[in-house]
């Protein structure tokens, strides 16, 4: 076994124009070979998820 740990990300985001209002929506999935994320019960587990939204308006 090694002593790296292999980290993999993915993220997807967009932009939704509303006129002067901009959305962007972002959604990311990070993974492990090695338990080192922790989920809502505090157990460890090898991948998280991560939701956002940005708001920007231009004027």
């Amino acid at each position: 076994m090694s002593d790296y740990n292999t980290i993999n990300a993915f993220t997807l985001s967009g932009n939704i124009n509303l006129g002067p209002l901009r959305v962007i929506p972002e959604l990311r999935r990070d993974t492990s070979d090695m338990e080192i994320f922790l989920n809502h019960n505090n157990k460890a587990v090898n991948s998280a998820n991560q939701t956002t939204i940005a708001v920007v308006y231009e004027f």
